[in-house]
């Protein structure tokens, strides 16, 4: 596929307040507006961010570990959420915070989940909404122009669309990304050990059914484990891979 080019004149905003509705490749023969209002993020989710850090560095399982002591009514009710273990008989907090950490960074899926990741000079992952609003506040990222022919969206539930981001002197973009706005970090996580453990097998690749409770939204996402660890979790208005 040939690459865009890009100037920084490219980085339009991801959310805005302005109804402004194109026709996109889903929903076809509707116009929709792709950039809806921004999110509000709590200081959990503010917080997640700052495991990430800067887009392109590594978060580490310790400031991971550390979130979540600081936190523990999260921790609990992602413990509640999978019936009180990951793997089975582990299911005292320390365990099962020591379970959490392995399968969210032995293949970095915390980072190509939440974060983004910088890998060979292309932008990989980025699925949580919190982040998108961040780099768009710090100029850094923002929505590719003319993409139409890409973009998805379940109106105000899931955005599919095209990123371009900032690293260094350089522009780097994806064609294809995105978020579900009704998911904060914590419903994220949730969400995610939950589909880890749809399936006791160390690699699969399936889709799920998110159902958002604060909105009564569902929607598909695409899960992929590899080596009985995270790999991705990405939103998918029209998901090819089976139901689990």
């Amino acid at each position: 596929m040939k690459k865009p080019r890009l100037r920084k004149k490219h980085l339009q905003p991801f959310f805005d307040l302005t109804d402004n509705p194109e026709v996109h490749h889903v929903p076809q023969g509707i116009a929709v507006d792709i950039t809806p209002p921004p999110p509000q993020l709590s200081p959990f989710d503010r917080d997640v961010l700052q495991v990430c850090g800067n887009l392109g560095s590594r978060p580490a399982a310790e400031d991971f570990k550390a979130l979540l002591k600081a936190y523990p009514e999260v921790l609990q009710r992602i413990q509640q959420a999978v019936d009180g273990e990951i793997f089975v008989g582990r299911n005292s907090e320390t365990e099962f915070l020591e379970d959490l950490t392995e399968i969210w960074f032995k293949r970095d899926g915390f980072e190509h989940i939440f974060c983004g990741s910088i890998e060979r000079g292309q932008l990989k992952g980025m699925h949580y909404v919190g982040r998108y609003l961040q780099l768009q506040e710090q100029g850094l990222a923002g929505r590719m122009p003319n993409n139409q022919h890409q973009e998805e969206t379940l109106a105000g539930v899931v955005y599919t669309i095209g990123v371009v981001v900032k690293h260094g002197d350089k522009l780097l973009a994806d064609r294809r990304n995105g978020y579900a706005l009704v998911t904060d970090a914590a419903e994220l996580l949730i969400a995610v050990t939950q589909a880890f453990k749809k399936k006791n097998r160390p690699r699969s690749t399936y889709t799920v059914a998110v159902v958002d409770v604060d909105s009564g939204h569902t929607y598909p996402a695409v899960f992929v484990k590899e080596d009985n660890a995270i790999v991705t979790f990405y939103p998918d208005v029209t998901p090819i891979e089976p139901l689990a």
